[in-house]
């Protein structure tokens, strides 16, 4: 049964393979097929239905249950308006291949057509190598989507920049057959493990109902970085047009393009992402200490730290954005030295204006940034 199972799989597969071989397409990623190849790697594991209108209300209840301890620890009173969804693997990878496609569409588009221009220019037969790299990359994130659809347990949604704005910004939402499938495989007590799910997520939710500005910002900062990548695309094509071959062939040939503007940018967020990253671990470890099974269930979500979340690999596959686990410890670093040294309350001052976030020098030296912090008063 098994082994008719895997041809069944790589059946599927091949046949996406040949779909996007013979098909045109005006992208470098042919999203129907990601999509598809995702949904066929997703069809494994915990197939049981589940009530999601009972789930739902349990796992609102539990938000109930968290938030003033939250607000508690971190001193700042907080009424969330979050919308709770609870979904299967296949409304995750709808959800958020529709989140990937509308803020990577453009330029991806722009992508595609300046490859065309550079490969025929540089290559006989350049076409051949220009779908080379479509039916790669499509692969690849639909082998990406497809793996952490089995992967995810639940999703603070803070609103990506999208192009067509058809999701709504803010919102929780469960992966109930992966919380089920590491249930029963770890043998956890479901409740204990579905209310540390709701702290962890709920600590991103805070962030982002109380400073407002955040999600701003950061949406700012992405959209400033993809506009540099566009702009890069088009002088590649004015340095095509000229007759020169300024990159050599390569799956990833636009990460090349990448100038020190590019470099400057992805070290801003990529702070801000550890502060983030760091700040929601803090706080969920310090608030944690209150709920039952603190220690089992402050391992297993260690572990699982370990694993890159879909908007790291969005940024590293997609746009050259190199985000490294390490960046994240180091995040939790800065924030506990900080609460440490001078508290919670004084930590909480890196909130209040877009100026008092750290630069990535001062994640690695926190010292520094609470000298800076100091030099205001």
């Amino acid at each position: 049964m098994q082994w008719e199972i895997a041809l069944e799989k790589m059946y599927r597969f091949l046949e996406k393979l040949g779909i996007q071989l013979f098909s045109p397409s005006e992208s470098l990623i042919n999203w129907e097929v990601a999509t598809g190849i995702a949904f066929d790697l997703s069809d494994t594991g915990t197939k049981a239905p589940f009530d999601r209108e009972s789930l739902m209300d349990a796992y609102c209840n539990m938000l109930e249950m968290v938030r003033p301890k939250i607000a508690d620890y971190l001193g700042n009173p907080w009424t969330s308006t979050d919308l709770v969804c609870v979904f299967d693997r296949t409304e995750w990878i709808v959800m958020n291949m529709g989140n990937i496609k509308s803020l990577l569409k453009p330029l991806a588009k722009s992508y595609w057509e300046a490859l065309q221009n550079y490969l025929s220019s540089v290559y006989p037969g350049g076409e051949v190598l220009r779908k080379v790299g479509q039916i790669s990359i499509t692969t690849e994130i639909g082998l990406m989507m497809g793996h952490l659809s089995t992967k995810v347990l639940a999703q603070y949604d803070f609103g990506l920049p999208t192009a067509e704005g058809v999701f709504p910004e803010r919102f929780l939402y469960f992966v109930e057959p992966n919380i089920v499938n590491l249930e029963r495989e770890l043998n956890l007590d479901p409740f204990n493990l579905r209310l540390w799910i709701v702290l962890h997520e709920s600590t991103h939710s805070f962030q982002f109902h109380v400073h407002p500005w955040l999600r701003d910002y950061l949406n700012s900062l992405l959209k400033e970085y993809l506009a540099l990548a566009n702009k890069a695309v088009s002088q590649l094509e004015l340095e095509i047009l000229r007759g020169s071959r300024p990159l050599s062939w390569s799956q990833f040939w636009w990460k090349h393009l990448l100038g020190p503007e590019h470099r400057e940018l992805a070290g801003r967020i990529q702070a801000l992402m550890c502060l983030i990253e760091g700040y929601s671990e803090h706080v969920m470890v310090e608030v944690g200490k209150q709920l039952p099974d603190y220690d089992k269930l402050l391992a297993v979500f260690r572990e699982r730290r370990k694993r890159k979340s879909l908007f790291q690999l969005i940024l590293e596959k997609l746009i050259g954005l190199d985000i490294k686990l390490k960046q994240y410890i180091l995040g939790e670093r800065f924030v506990s030295y900080v609460v440490k040294s001078e508290g919670i309350q004084f930590l909480n001052r890196i909130w209040d204006d877009r100026d008092n976030l750290p630069t990535w020098r001062e994640i690695y030296y926190p010292a520094e940034w609470i000298s800076r912090i100091k030099s205001f008063s």
